[in-house]
């Protein structure tokens, strides 16, 4: 029992963060990447979930966070609007009232909620959490290719999106 405690703590150690941080592109809330984070771990550690035989420990958690995530949607279906807190709660806010900053993650945050959920899975999962496109693909049970595609096609419309707002900053 206290071997399955410690495994479980050191899986909390090396993984919450980027497991938190995925629920989080994914719902835009605070609350409700918690509330998923918390879900994961507490169905491993009730022994709902059995990790034995899983080949990618970390992509599974990503998986299992993507499908809480969307089992949760699912059953609130309430229509809400997404909270524009994207560029803040991955640090990307001005350090000091720079107008142009601000400006620049006011548009970064508009344009990731734009993504479609597909490519806005693939962009974060890859930017932030490092993860190849074999381990997006597993994670959103597609091709590594299919994943690929969907982060090109979401870094196009993002830098289509800030293109203008960058050349305007140049000036």
């Amino acid at each position: 029992m206290e071997k399955n405690r410690q495994v479980l703590g050191r899986l909390y150690d090396e993984e919450a963060e980027g497991v938190y941080r995925y629920a989080l592109a994914l719902a835009g809330r605070e609350e409700v990447a918690k509330d998923v984070l918390q879900d994961v771990f507490i169905r491993i550690a009730h022994g709902g979930v059995s990790l034995s035989g899983v080949r990618n420990v970390r992509a599974y958690l990503f998986r299992m966070a993507r499908n809480l995530f969307i089992d949760r949607r699912r059953r609130e279906q309430s229509g809400r609007e997404r909270d524009d807190r994207w560029g803040r709660e991955f640090g990307l806010e001005a350090r000091e009232p720079d107008p142009d900053q601000q400006q620049l993650v006011a548009g970064l945050e508009d344009g990731l909620a734009e993504l479609p959920e597909e490519q806005r899975s693939a962009v974060v999962l890859h930017l932030w959490d490092e993860m190849s496109f074999a381990e997006i693909g597993e994670v959103c049970g597609v091709s590594a290719n299919t994943a690929a595609s969907r982060y090109r096609y979401g870094i196009d419309k993002m830098r289509r999106r800030l293109r203008p707002l960058y050349e305007e900053m140049q000036q």
